[in-house]
């Protein structure tokens, strides 16, 4: 019994599982990073929810040494080899079912990644401008400081004055990247429909698979009793 299709990592049967293709295997997790330094944004590598390994991929995934630690995690205390089936063809229509959902499903991939392009564009760019000119106004600070030879309390007053300069510098990037800041905002709005709606297409897409391969399975057995 194998899964067709899940978002889920457990590896623990289930009902709707089933033997129409030995080789494919249950469906990797997305895969999230750690966040940009710059645009504090994390990362994502979206895994395929349809797919399966030839055996040239198996092979070189069998000769990686972290492919075996991975198995040496996960010890059986039967041989394994006993167990070797030959692998089952889809019929045509689940096939070409199946073509058509990975399809779909890559398109999918790729707007989300140039959507999450889109956005680590515009907030690496700008923090990276604006850590510039705080790092200078910063650096200024602190030689005005340095040279100051004057009392305590006058220093103090320079210090206060060059705050309020600060909070003046933050107050004007807001002020002059307002036009960009409004643009993204325009931009990231008009493409959240669109991530909604590729949101319920793939859950969409994992009904229709589901549903096709237990029907499947069923009319299957039907067929083998009546025979």
């Amino acid at each position: 019994m194998i899964r067709l299709y899940s978002s889920s990592s457990s590896l623990r049967p289930k009902r709707w599982e089933t033997k129409v293709n030995n080789s494919m295997e249950a469906v990797e997790e997305d895969q999230v990073g750690t966040p940009c330094p710059r645009s504090n944004l994390r990362p994502i590598r979206y895994s395929p929810r349809f797919w399966s390994r030839s055996s040239t991929s198996s092979n070189l995934d069998s000769e990686n040494p972290k492919s075996k630690a991975r198995e040496a995690d996960y010890r059986h205390p039967y041989s394994l080899q006993e167990f070797q089936i030959e692998p089952t063809l889809l019929p045509t229509h689940l096939a070409e079912l199946k073509s058509a959902l990975e399809l779909e499903d890559l398109q999918w991939i790729m707007f989300r990644n140039r959507v999450d392009k889109f956005n680590q564009t515009f907030w690496e760019t700008h923090s990276t401008r604006f850590e510039e000119l705080e790092e200078e106004a910063q650096s200024q600070k602190d030689v005005t400081l340095n040279q100051s030879s004057d009392s305590s309390s006058l220093i103090q007053q320079q210090k206060e004055q060059i705050d309020s300069k600060l909070v003046r510098f933050y107050s004007d990037w807001l002020i002059d990247h307002k036009l960009d800041f409004m643009k993204y905002n325009r931009e990231w709005w008009a493409l959240l429909p669109a991530l909604i709606k590729g949101g319920w297409l793939a859950q969409l897409r994992n009904l229709r698979w589901k549903f096709a391969c237990w029907r499947y399975s069923i009319l299957s057995s039907k067929l083998v009793n009546h025979q």
